[in-house]
């Protein structure tokens, strides 16, 4: 029986983003602008929901209740305070990126940043960091549908990935950004009102009120309502670390950034901010919730990534259908516009910067074989995950982090060069590498490896533009645009 609804919830989604995938289809095929960037005529409630819907992946429900089960309250600090500020980011970076996107017709943040220091392996680097570094984040979200389906209904965990890849491949090549993002809103309402329906449910059952579940867990185990946490990785400059990594995604994570190319105008940015820091204050709450009430009620799991199951096991079948719906939501949700993005870079910034007559069947053609060559990859990064899967996350923030410099030059100063922005991201992304995975015998001094890298790929970008020519004719007329 429980089988049966989870199936139900899982079709009823499917079948919603088919519907909006098909009725976008006609338009969305009319050329690559269209189908990326949805015409640049996204009104702010769409526009804001898209953005919230693709940040808050299936790490929401799957991942954060279990980082908050084992590192404790300090998981509020690490994301959902940041994920509040983040909104920044819009008057910060959105603005001058929808400004320029739409004077010269950019689709994607690596053909900005490849006309911007004219230069093809600028661009071509930028699209390799974040096929390396996205690929690991999305694989989550297929990840996060699998382990809800398969400890909530007993569904094969293979089974469940292959679902997740197929329900997302449906809509994304049917519709592009335009089904995409309105599919999104739908996903992202979803999420939120099923996230607060299963939380306040376990509140209730299990504790009555929020101020007796804190008391409880203090009773048992203090250390989750303190901050370094359990574990003691809630330092200070971890949490700064954090801090940086999270707040600079919409510059960093394209998924994010080509958001800003949808809006209708500014002021649809502008309203959009407003919606982004709201959305976020409020959405990870039922996390907290979970994890932390989970870790009274269930003290030993084997992961903090069985909560949610544990959870719905206990749930009716009715209410059950709402929590797998969000978590279903959540993950389609981002894993549609990271796809989407990435299979952009492909087609538009490797194959159409050299090939740029290609009849717009033939570009959809290789859209769609990038998807299912996508697709494959993540199903098999995906057969092991990892204990906690917010690990995956973390890592994508940290490498794509490396591309910051070179973003934000772009955007600000006239004298940042391209050999400034290509070793700044290599450099950037080799000391990450050798901090994470070599275990260099170097004291980090409690920082996350990514900031050591960006303090090395800024100084890099810093003296390399002082000491190298800057772009002259195509790179300085979008230059001047950005700043007038």
């Amino acid at each position: 029986m429980i089988t049966f609804y989870a199936v139900l919830a899982i079709v009823i989604l499917i079948a919603i983003s088919a519907w909006v995938s098909y009725r976008a289809k006609s338009v969305s095929r009319k050329n690559i602008e269209e189908f990326y960037v949805a015409g640049r005529n996204i009104g702010w409630i769409i526009t804001f929901l898209t953005f919230s819907a693709t940040l808050f992946s299936a790490f929401t429900l799957v991942g954060m209740p279990g980082f908050f089960y084992t590192h404790g309250i300090g998981s509020w600090i690490f994301i959902a305070v940041v994920d509040t500020f983040m909104a920044l980011m819009v008057p910060l970076v959105g603005y001058r990126i929808w400004k320029v996107g739409k004077k010269f017709h950019f689709v994607t943040p690596a053909q900005f940043l490849g006309e911007r220091y004219e230069s093809y392996t600028t661009l071509v680097v930028v699209v390799l960091i974040e096929f390396a570094f996205l690929l690991p984040y999305m694989s989550i979200q297929a990840i996060g549908i699998a382990k809800l389906l398969e400890s909530a209904a007993g569904i094969p965990y293979l089974v469940g990935l292959i679902i997740a890849l197929i329900a997302t491949y449906i809509y994304i090549e049917t519709g592009g950004m335009r089904a995409v993002a309105w599919t999104d809103a739908i996903l992202g309402l979803t999420l939120f009102v099923g996230a607060y329906a299963v939380s306040f449910w376990f509140l209730s059952k299990h504790f009555g009120s929020l101020s007796n579940m804190f008391h409880q867990v203090y009773s048992v185990k203090k250390e989750l309502l303190t901050i370094p946490g359990p574990k003691g990785l809630f330092t200070t400059p971890m949490l700064i670390s954090f801090f940086i990594m999270i707040f600079a995604m919409p510059a960093t994570q394209f998924q994010l950034t080509t958001r800003y190319f949808i809006a209708k105008d500014v002021e649809t940015l502008r309203k959009s901010m407003i919606g982004i820091a709201a959305f976020a204050s409020f959405v990870l709450f039922p996390s907290l919730i979970l994890g932390i009430g989970a870790a009274y009620v269930w003290p030993h799991l084997k992961s903090g990534d069985m909560v949610l199951g544990k959870v719905l096991s206990e749930l009716s079948p009715a209410l059950m259908i709402f929590g797998i719906m969000a978590v279903f939501a959540a993950a389609l949700s981002t894993i549609d516009s990271q796809l989407l993005v990435l299979s952009a870079l492909f087609t538009r910034d490797i194959v159409l910067e050299k090939s740029p007559d290609l009849t717009m069947k033939k570009k959809l053609m290789i859209n769609r074989l990038v998807v299912i060559i996508l697709s494959v990859i993540i199903f098999f990064i995906s057969l092991n995950p990892p204990k906690l899967i917010v690990q995956l996350s973390i890592l994508s923030f940290a490498g794509t982090l490396q591309i910051l410099p070179a973003v934000i030059g772009a955007l600000y100063w006239k004298r940042a060069t391209a050999p400034a922005a290509l070793w700044s991201m290599i450099s950037g992304v080799a000391v990450l590498v050798l901090l994470k995975f070599f275990h260099l015998h170097v004291k980090l001094y409690g920082w996350h490896p990514a900031i050591w890298g960006l303090v090395v790929a800024s100084l890099v970008f810093i003296v390399l533009s002082l000491v190298t020519k800057p772009p002259q004719e195509r790179g300085m007329e979008i230059f001047k645009s950005i700043s007038e």
